[in-house]
């Protein structure tokens, strides 16, 4: 789940072929934490070492506020027409 963090992170950081490079290292393999980011340089891994997937939920919090949005519209609508 992290990958893609580190991918976001590594296209901030200037890195053009972030998705290519955590692809080759994540596709079709189980990785754990500490091999996705061992060979990153030294700052980076400072960076990242903290990370933890119990932590990252990413645009979770905006996705379920649209849908809800969204649900809420559906239902309102549906009222309407009865």
């Amino acid at each position: 789940m992290l990958s893609e963090a580190v991918q976001l992170f590594l296209k901030l950081k200037g890195q053009s072929d972030a998705y290519e490079l955590l692809k080759s290292i994540t596709r079709g393999k189980k990785v754990n934490w500490p091999d996705l980011i061992k060979d990153l340089p030294p700052k980076d891994i400072k960076i990242l070492q903290n990370w933890q997937t119990e932590k990252y939920i990413g645009l979770a919090p905006q996705l379920v506020e649209k849908e809800i949005t969204a649900v809420r519209k559906r239902i309102n609508l549906k009222r309407r027409k009865t």
